[in-house]
C-alpha cells in the first residue's frame, strides 16, 4: 500500500494496544511550514525530520521517497598529526587530528576521516600542511567529550 495508507491502517490496527504507539505524522504545507516544523523538532531535542512522500511504497533499502533533513554546523579547525589509513587507504591518509581555534569550544583534539577525495588522501601532507586551517562540518557536540560528531572535511580555511 502507499504510504498515507499504510499509515491509516496502523493507526486502526494498532491504536488500542498497549505499549505500543503510533508515531504522529504531519503533513508538510510548503517549504516555510517545513522549516517552521523542523526547527520546532530540532529545539525539543529531536535529531531532525523524515520527510517521505504520501504515496510512497515501502522499499527495503535507501529510498528517494524518504528524505531525511538534519542540521549540520560547520567550523574551523587547526591540522596538528596525520594518520594514515587501512584497507583502500593504506598509506594514504585516514584522518587528520585537529584542535579547535574557538577558545569557546575548548581545546579538545579529535580526528576527521571523511569528505576527503582520492587526491586529498594521496597528496595529504602537501594538501594538508601542519598548522594549516580547515573547515569542517559536524551534526552536534558530544555533551560529555565536547567533540564534534560525525566530523566531515570541507575544505582548506581560504583567508588566514
Amino acid at each position: 500500500l502507499p504510504f498515507e495508507e499504510r499509515y491509516n491502517l496502523m493507526k486502526k490496527l494498532l491504536g488500542n494496544i498497549p505499549y505500543i504507539q503510533v508515531v504522529e505524522h504531519t503533513k508538510i504545507k510548503d517549504l516555510t511550514h517545513m522549516d517552521t516544523f523542523h526547527k520546532k523538532l530540532v529545539e525539543v531535542g529531536a535529531e531532525g525530520t523524515m520527510l517521505r512522500h504520501k504515496d510512497s511504497y515501502y522499499e527495503n533499502k535507501r529510498s528517494k521517497h524518504l528524505l531525511k533533513v538534519k542540521d549540520f554546523f560547520d567550523a574551523e579547525v587547526k591540522i596538528i598529526g596525520y594518520e594514515t589509513g587501512s584497507g583502500r587507504n593504506e598509506h594514504r591518509l585516514g584522518a587528520l587530528h585537529v584542535k579547535w581555534l574557538d577558545p569557546k569550544m575548548g581545546t579538545n583534539q579529535f580526528k576527521v576521516g571523511s569528505g576527503f577525495d582520492d587526491n586529498q588522501r594521496d597528496n595529504y601532507k602537501k594538501l594538508f600542511p601542519l598548522g594549516k586551517m580547515v573547515t569542517i562540518k559536524y551534526w552536534e557536540i558530544d555533551k560529555n567529550s565536547k567533540k564534534p560528531r560525525f566530523p566531515i572535511f570541507m575544505h582548506v580555511r581560504y583567508a588566514e
